[in-house]
């Protein structure tokens, strides 16, 4: 089984975009190094707020239609998904606008920073450099563009860190740091603009108002349950984040957001790029007509093998793991990963499965999992921190309550390709 993987386009197309997002991953990581001598902490949280605000609008900045790009058989109505996600793109940017310039002063008063309000007007190009690249990244990912995909990923990073580090040192602040941002994201959309306009324009003539309108009402649960489903989930990490602050303190957020993001990074780098390449072959599976059961297995399986030693390992020497990389100070996060591990281990398997509702059609019931899976990890904190529980007892609470609807959420998926394979058999 796993030589027909290696051998398949499958496995080719994901090292391809494996090998952009590894680099990708290296290269912030090196200018760290730089950039934490280069900045003060105040130069470095100026840019914290500013993308905090950036992607409150970007998460919807196409009203999620660019995961519609994948589902049409034909590229004539794919391309008219494409301009739809394009101009919903530059209201959502118009909007932006007016919305910074309302609530600038206001935002500023709360965040007590008036530096911030100088940068808040950039805004709005944030926004529509990350619907353009969306918009496109899926075209490309649709049309199997995977170098190009790649070549965006590293292009972004290798902008940003690179100016970061050289506006470092030429002592711009904080409006180097935004300009590095933003000419990253400018950056990655030109690499993921070029192969539509070398292989695709032609189809430019296929865009028709009408046709865009129907495609709207079609897909119009991506707009009303997916985008919603986007919001709620960065919303709620940011509830989870502020109930373990209130409950525990801030060292021990500061301890669970540094381990957070480290137990992330398989989700980001593998999770992440599996998820687009598996979402790309179950839409074709789906519209030809093709059993799904054998890939999704696979799959699984593929996933959960990939997972096994970096978490186990994680979960077994988690307090040593982390002293050795952070330091001593961070023991006591190294603890909590061996405590949260097998959560974000389910949340790395789950992750590619979340286009199997895009894919048919199953927005509202997809949405209902992740509401619930968000309300129970505020529970967890909620009750972990009222009955004045320990720290560990509270995460280990949190873990299993999150492993509980995920292993729901994989046999609902389960549930939903055996179905529709069921109805293959008997035709």
């Amino acid at each position: 089984m796993f030589k027909e993987i290696r051998q398949s386009e499958f496995a080719k197309q994901v090292a391809t975009l494996l090998t952009g997002s590894l680099l990708a991953q290296v290269l912030p990581f090196i200018a760290e190094y730089f950039i934490t001598r280069l900045y003060t902490a105040a130069e470095l949280g100026i840019i914290t707020l500013f993308t905090s605000v950036a992607v409150m609008f970007s998460i919807i900045a196409t009203g999620r239609y660019e995961f519609a790009i994948m589902l049409p058989k034909e590229k004539e109505k794919s391309i008219n998904v494409l301009f739809l996600a394009l101009f919903i793109t530059v209201i959502i940017a118009i909007v932006s606008f007016f919305v910074t310039w309302l609530l600038n002063d206001w935002v500023c008063k709360v965040q007590k920073s008036d530096e911030l309000g100088r940068f808040l007007w950039y805004v709005p190009i944030s926004v529509l450099a990350v619907g353009v690249f969306n918009s496109f990244n899926q075209w490309a990912n649709r049309n199997a563009y995977h170098n190009y995909m790649a070549a965006s990923k590293v292009s972004e990073s290798g902008t940003t860190s690179g100016l970061n580090v050289l506006f470092g040192y030429m002592k711009l602040g904080n409006a180097g740091l935004i300009i590095a941002y933003l000419s990253g994201q400018l950056i990655s959309t030109i690499a993921v603009l070029i192969p539509f306009f070398k292989k695709d324009k032609a189809l430019v003539k296929e865009v028709k108002k009408s046709e865009m309108k129907s495609l709207a009402k079609k897909y119009k649960k991506f707009p009303t349950t997916n985008s919603l489903h986007a919001f709620m989930d960065m919303f709620f990490l940011s509830v989870l984040v502020f109930l373990i602050s209130h409950y525990f303190g801030d060292d021990i957020t500061g301890y669970y957001g540094r381990t957070y993001k480290i137990l992330l990074a398989p989700s980001i780098l593998i999770g992440g790029v599996v998820g687009q390449i598996f979402f790309r072959k179950i839409s074709i599976m789906k519209s030809n007509d093709e059993s799904m059961m054998v890939f999704f297995q696979k799959i699984i399986l593929l996933l959960f093998l990939i997972g096994l030693p970096i978490f186990v390992i994680i979960m077994l020497f988690g307090p040593e793991i982390f002293e050795l990389y952070l330091g001593k100070n961070f023991i006591t996060a190294g603890t909590y990963a061996a405590i949260l591990a097998p959560w974000i281990w389910m949340k790395f398997i789950t992750g590619p499965l979340a286009m199997v509702p895009v894919v048919f059609d199953k927005l509202n019931a997809s949405f209902l999992f992740g509401s619930l899976s968000n309300l129970l990890l505020v529970c967890a904190i909620v009750i972990g921190g009222s009955y004045d529980w320990s720290v560990t007892g509270t995460f280990k609470l949190l873990t299993v309550l999150q492993i509980i609807v995920l292993s729901f959420f994989i046999l609902w998926v389960y549930s939903l390709i055996k179905k529709c394979d069921t109805k293959l058999d008997n035709i």
